[in-house]
């Protein structure tokens, strides 16, 4: 959780839905801003997130954070579609994991090891009840520049982490029955409560 108390703003960081690029543009308004060195941050590799965040973790669920206290800050987070947002976890991580195909990184330890981006699902991230806005990641820039608009940030976001694979665009094309159903399941509520399909 991000906290911008001048501009009575929190940032929830749901994993894979550009949360280091927006995590970055807010941190020089966050309750951190006095500890942080931006050129060193831009500069350092993975876990500098966690530096930004109010409670030093970017990755807690919703409801494991202290915002009761930022209950009258405007809140929000953003949201992807799981087909999406499984298969780039994939391909990021599959030689790191070491596994071969996508169906064998589904019925891994890794696909929802405890340590893991995708340790839990969007709506256990989430309170959807309790965000002001729920911005998507296939909407990013608009969605975005509301937020951007709205609390005078800049309009246009770094790019981090970016997909490396073009190929990867349409995701439906890595997909088989199979596949598709194991996300379907772990993601079935998901689909329902962000009106998401395949």
């Amino acid at each position: 959780m991000i906290v911008c108390k001048k501009k009575q703003l929190v940032y929830f960081h749901n994993p894979k839905t550009a949360g280091s690029s927006i995590t970055f543009v807010l941190a020089p308004h966050s309750t951190k801003a006095g500890q942080l060195d931006m050129k060193e941050l831009e500069k350092q590799g993975s876990g500098w997130q966690g530096k930004v965040h109010h409670d030093g973790h970017q990755h807690f669920r919703m409801t494991h954070t202290q915002y009761g206290e930022f209950r009258n800050f405007f809140k929000f987070s953003f949201v992807r579609n799981p087909f999406d947002m499984v298969l780039g976890f994939y391909e990021k991580t599959k030689e790191r994991h070491h596994v071969k195909t996508f169906e064998q990184f589904l019925t891994s330890v890794w696909y929802r090891g405890p340590d893991h981006a995708l340790k839990y699902t969007q709506t256990e991230y989430l309170d959807a009840d309790n965000l002001d806005f729920i911005g998507r990641y296939e909407n990013l820039y608009d969605d975005w520049k509301f937020i951007a608009n709205k609390f005078d940030l800049p309009n246009e976001l770094p790019h981090f982490n970016q997909r490396k694979n073009p190929q990867l665009k349409d995701y439906r094309k890595h997909y088989d029955e199979t596949t598709r159903m194991l996300v379907e399941k772990r993601y079935r509520k998901d689909l329902e409560v962000f009106n998401y399909d395949f």
